[in-house]
């Protein structure tokens, strides 16, 4: 947990010794939000990265839709009302 007054010297010790050794440095505010990374990471063990990886749109409609929701203040159901 990263929650402590004093964290920057336990973290760069931390860093390096995860980079010594090639292991993966998780940091998390709370015991809950670290066990949401790890039941995360252990759902996507073992799978390809196709099931993370963001599907190309093959029709019209939602390739528009990705391209006017590239703008950062419209969302998707806006997109859809100005699409249709």
């Amino acid at each position: 947990l990263v929650d402590v007054e004093d964290n920057a010297n336990a973290l760069l010790f931390l860093n390096k010794l995860a980079v010594m050794n090639n292991l993966t440095l998780l940091l998390a505010w709370s015991a809950e939000e670290a066990a949401r990374y790890l039941e995360t990471f252990k759902a996507f063990d073992g799978k390809d990265a196709s099931s993370i990886q963001k599907r190309e749109q093959t029709n019209f409609v939602d390739q528009m839709t990705d391209v006017v929701c590239s703008i950062r203040s419209v969302n998707k159901t806006d997109s859809a009302q100005l699409l249709t």
